[in-house]
């Protein structure tokens, strides 16, 4: 298990954001009072909102100031948590970080619809 830097974070290390390293602290530990062995494949979109919906609460940040902290608060979680024997599973939940938010990102500009009705259903009835 690495630990990470709070201060060498995208997010702390911006000066043009309010983005403090207790905010990440904070945020973290909400993550981790839900998710005491930290994220994982099965909670790392349930984690992701709950920071998302903390984050929005707490500054106005630019789109991609609040990637930053979202990732930021997401890597560190994953760093400073103990998985037990999923801890070999760090790295891949730290790559795929950025491409949930990127999807989340899409569903919320509408660029990526979910549960959008196929043409054969829209247009024939047999296949309701």
């Amino acid at each position: 298990m690495t630990k990470i830097i709070i201060s060498e974070l995208t997010s702390v290390k911006d000066n043009s954001t309010p983005t403090s390293t207790e905010d990440i602290i904070n945020i973290a530990k909400l993550i981790t009072t839900k998710f005491p062995n930290g994220i994982q494949l099965e909670n790392i979109v349930e984690s992701t909102m709950i920071i998302l919906k903390k984050v929005t609460g707490l500054y106005y940040l630019s789109p991609d100031k609040k990637k930053d902290l979202i990732i930021d608060v997401l890597c560190y979680v994953v760093d400073n948590t103990d998985a037990g024997a999923l801890e070999s599973l760090d790295p891949i939940i730290k790559n795929l970080i950025p491409n949930i938010i990127d999807a989340f990102i899409k569903v919320e500009n509408g660029e990526l619809v979910v549960n959008k009705p196929s043409m054969l259903k829209k247009y024939c009835c047999c296949f309701n």
